[in-house]
């Protein structure tokens, strides 16, 4: 006890949250809470697999991942 814990601070932890109609309201919520979140608002039929995959590595790539 006493000894801090040496786990990363889930709140400082690179985070990209993915709007949709549905999920808008909490990914911009979380974007709000995490300090280095980076909201991404496509249209969900826009959201296929080469366009999050490149979108993931693009934001991988800016915070250092």
């Amino acid at each position: 006890m006493g000894e801090k814990s040496r786990l990363p601070n889930p709140l400082n932890l690179p985070f990209s949250p993915l709007g949709s109609r549905d999920a808008a309201s909490a990914a911009r919520y979380l974007e709000e809470c995490l300090p280095r979140s980076e909201y991404w608002d496509v249209p969900v039929e826009r959201q296929d697999e080469d366009a999050t995959n490149a979108r993931v590595l693009e934001f991988l790539n800016k915070v250092g991942a």
